[in-house]
């Protein structure tokens, strides 16, 4: 009680540098003392948003084993070298500070560390060689600084290390000097992250070896050769390596020239776009956004929003859909780690691109992370007719699906994959458009992919989303479709796709191919979305029934298609008039043609 009054208003850094080694008991719920000794044993004063410069007294509480001043935020100023008389010190962990200058070797002399958190700080300089006598080191995480030089090769060194974390600073050299094969042998590394750096040359083939890693960083590097193949393929990551070759099939890099290439891999359309870019920060993306404007915000969900930016691709400016988290919401975190696990391990022309990402502190030294995607200049199928908007489309009308909630379901809470086991406990994904099995706890399947195909296909020709209102009790939008084949089929067509059709203008011969088509449509969408998964049509079956009734039954569809490219405006208030003019000069179109042919894409 004397000692709070007598230290009442000191700065709690003054405090510590004049602790004496005689007190009995904590004058804060941040200091601790030992029982028997009386001496500090722990200081704890995290996010306490303190201010100054470490002491040089702070050499004198010998005692001493563990020191957090994490996340204080204004901490500055060089690391006192009296900090290495600290020797029994186990724990030191001042990250997310301004502290500054070299990181002090005299830290080398206290042997007994082993977990050191110094990220996300302003040091400079190399990473002292007095490090490799630490040979308790368990943790050794220096990411987010200005670090030079070649990567520590005493690393190999420390057998008990389990995580390391190098990312973001500025280390170069050949890996295989500093890391070479020698670093196989640490059985028990379970993270190595060395991303964001300025490394060159061939990843060394005994780092596949360690069975217990399970996060591997080597993201925008400068790396090349071939790739070891590594067993737990989820835990690297490689983007940003552009000379990479060969490796394991799952993370899709160019193969190498004296292997034979992969047949039947489904790729991107273009080439990844990640390997152009490297991992942006939080004041790129702010600036690129003007300060995430109102006026670049373009769409919202129940974990982000979404802004368009542009960023530069070999010095010019690309447009992009930046994804900012709301960290805040719960599960968001989660989303954006499966959602990062999904986008690195799965490629498709159909797919919404990622570009890079981004995992930082914003302006008020909160947690940020955004994904950064392709920018789809076309909007959402649901812009055009009345679909989902999780449909995008690109610059060629080629839609994109720009959601993975149901792909998520693949995830387990470790993040490891589960493709066989039931999902009845981590059930997501759109109501109306989700297979019903997966509601009795069937596995994710192709079956249930094709029931969401065919469920939009009918949403497609009747322009009703299968949660309308008029579906309930025992009316689906199936059942609403089969009771109207094939004679009633005007009854549940959308208007938009009749109108022109109608016209008296149109041969009765092109009217009857057109009704032919549609039935044949619908007849695709209801086997499409049977309730049972045995009964569904297989979806290269449905693809080529589509293709093949289309060229024998509708009207020329490349003009329509090339002209609504052309005419349209995705400003919205442009929206009527432009939909008004494009079917206006598609009806012109039909009435002076003589080819009934015509091709769907």
């Amino acid at each position: 009680r004397d000692m709070r009054v007598r230290y009442r208003g000191m700065h709690p850094l003054i405090i510590l540098s004049i602790i004496s080694a005689s007190f009995s008991a904590s004058f804060s719920s941040g200091v601790t003392c030992g029982k028997r000794h009386k001496r500090v044993t722990e200081i704890s004063l995290a996010d306490e948003k303190l201010d100054g410069v470490l002491p040089p007294s702070i050499g004198n509480l010998t005692f001493l084993r563990v020191l957090n001043l994490s996340s204080s935020s204004s901490l500055h100023g060089e690391i006192p070298k009296e900090i290495g008389h600290l020797c029994r010190l186990q724990h030191i962990n001042l990250e997310r500070n301004r502290f500054e200058g070299r990181i002090p070797a005299e830290l080398g002399n206290c042997s007994n560390l082993q977990k050191m958190i110094i990220s996300h700080n302003n040091f400079s300089g190399p990473i002292p060689i007095q490090f490799a006598s630490l040979s308790r080191l368990i943790y050794l995480y220096v990411n987010g600084n200005f670090l030079v030089g070649e990567m520590p090769s005493f690393l190999r060194n420390l057998s008990s290390l389990v995580g390391v974390d190098l990312n973001t600073n500025h280390f170069h050299g050949e890996i295989q000097r500093s890391i070479p094969a020698s670093l196989g042998l640490l059985r028990s590394l379970v993270s190595l992250d060395l991303s964001n750096n300025k490394l060159s040359g061939q990843i060394p083939k005994d780092l596949a070896s360690i069975t217990s890693l399970q996060n591997l960083n080597f993201s925008f590097n400068r790396l090349e050769g071939e790739l070891p193949l590594f067993k737990n393929t989820s835990a690297v990551s490689v983007t940003g390596n552009r000379q990479l070759c060969g490796g394991n099939p799952e993370l899709h890099l160019q193969t190498c020239k004296n292997n034979l290439r992969k047949k039947g891999a489904i790729l991107s359309r273009k080439d990844s776009l990640a390997e152009r870019y490297k991992r942006v920060t939080y004041i790129e993306l702010f600036k690129a956004t003007d300060g995430f404007a109102k006026s670049n915000l373009i769409g919202t969900g129940s974990f982000g929003d979404v802004y368009k930016a542009a960023i530069l691709d070999q010095n010019e400016s690309k447009p992009v859909a930046v994804k900012v988290l709301k960290l805040s919401n719960e599960g968001a975190a989660k989303s954006f780690i499966a959602e990062c696990k999904i986008l690195r391990r799965i490629r498709h022309r159909n797919l919404l691109s990622v570009i890079t990402s981004c995992s930082s502190l914003d302006n008020k030294g909160n947690d940020f992370k955004a994904l950064v995607f392709e920018f789809m200049s076309n909007g959402t199928l649901d812009d055009w007719l009345h679909l989902p908007s999780k449909i995008l489309l690109d610059d060629d009308m080629v839609a994109h699906v720009g959601d993975f909630g149901l792909a998520k379901l693949l995830l387990g809470a470790s993040g490891d994959f589960r493709g066989g086991e039931s999902m009845s406990t981590a059930l997501k994904g759109s109501f109306g458009y989700i297979a019903p099995e997966y509601g009795m706890g069937a596995a994710v399947s192709p079956q249930g992919d094709i029931y969401s195909y065919g469920i939009l296909l009918l949403e497609l020709i009747t322009g009703r989303r299968p949660t309308n209102d008029i579906f309930k009790d025992e009316m689906s939008i199936q059942s609403f479709c089969e009771r109207a084949q094939p004679d009633r089929v005007d009854e549940i067509v959308d208007q938009s796709l009749l109108d022109e059709f109608l016209s008296k203008q149109n041969p009765e011969q092109i009217k009857l191919q057109y009704y032919t088509f549609l039935i044949s449509f619908i007849e695709v969408g209801i086997s499409c979305a049977a309730e049972s998964p045995r009964d569904r049509m297989h979806i290269q079956s449905a693809i080529q029934s589509l293709k093949r009734r289309s060229k024998k039954n509708m009207i020329p569809y490349s003009q329509k298609r090339r002209h609504k490219q052309a005419c349209w405006n995705t400003t919205p208030r442009h929206k009527d008039r432009r939909w008004a003019e494009f079917r206006t000069n598609v009806g012109e179109h039909e009435r002076n043609t003589k080819n009934t042919r015509g091709e769907m894409s």
